[in-house]
Parts: structure tokens; C-alpha cells; sequence
């Protein structure tokens, strides 16, 4: 097995094996779940060139289309999600607990959600569209040959 990314590879041992250790010490199950896919996840991408060009693939799609979507403030759209949700915890740190403030914390993680679905979605309607055109390209070559 060749090592296609050696940053890649580093960090899913040093990072992902010591967050896999420090949940299995804390018998969190959840965290030792969560941790083990992204794990398992990083040594696949490491050792796979396929998986590893598939990857780059996708984060260079997901960024062009921040860059389409939200334009000068595309740096920070794709924190948006982990912002709101750091927000919502520091309003429970900050404000007593109260009916208006679950209110306010049951929307902001409903928009984190929403959002979430909605790129998901703009994600999927770009990659029907590069599908279709390789599929047109391919059709085209197909029925007239370059002989």
C-alpha cells in the first residue's frame, strides 16, 4: 500500500487516533463512534488515490460554489453552521435558561439545519448538471468518432 497523502495520513493518526483514545478513556460512545468514522475515514483517503482525488474533487466543487453563492463572504460561509451552534451553546453559558430562550435556541438550530439541507441540495443540483454534460460529451464522441 502506497501513502497518497502524508499530511493526510499524519494528521488521521496523530489527530483522529488521539481523539479515537482520549473517547475510548471516557467510555463516550458517541464520541468514540463519531471519531472512529472520521478515523477510518482519513486512513481510507490516505492510502486510496481514487478516494483521495474524489475528495479534492469535492472540496474544490464545495468551494467554487461557496464562491458562487455567497461571493466576497464565501471564507466564512462554510463556518456558518459550527458558528451558529457555538452561539447556541454560549447562550445557554450566558442567559438563564427561559421559554424565549429555547425558543430562540430551538430556531438557531433549525436554521443551522436548513441551511445545512439547502447547500446540500445547491451541491446536488450542480453535480446533476456536470453529470449531464459528461454524459453529453460522452454521447458525442460516441456517435461521431474521431477516425
Amino acid at each position: 500500500m502506497k501513502i497518497t497523502s502524508k499530511t493526510l495520513f499524519l494528521v488521521t493518526i496523530l489527530v483522529g487516533g488521539g481523539s479515537l483514545l482520549f473517547f475510548i478513556m471516557k467510555k463516550d460512545w458517541f464520541g468514540v463512534a463519531f471519531s472512529g468514522y472520521l478515523f477510518l475515514k482519513g486512513l481510507h483517503l490516505s492510502f486510496d488515490q481514487e478516494a483521495y482525488d474524489e475528495g479534492i474533487k469535492e472540496a474544490n466543487l464545495k468551494k467554487a460554489l461557496h464562491r458562487k453563492t455567497f461571493g466576497k463572504f464565501a471564507p466564512f460561509a462554510p463556518y456558518v453552521p459550527y458558528f451558529l451552534l457555538v452561539l447556541a451553546w454560549g447562550l445557554t453559558k450566558v442567559f438563564e435558561v427561559t421559554l424565549f430562550l429555547r425558543i430562540a435556541l430551538m430556531s438557531i438550530v433549525l436554521f443551522t439545519f436548513l441551511y445545512i439541507l439547502w447547500f446540500g441540495q445547491i451541491i446536488k443540483k450542480e453535480r446533476q448538471k456536470a453529470e449531464v454534460l459528461e454524459s453529453n460529451v460522452i454521447m458525442e464522441q460516441v456517435e461521431h468518432p474521431k477516425s
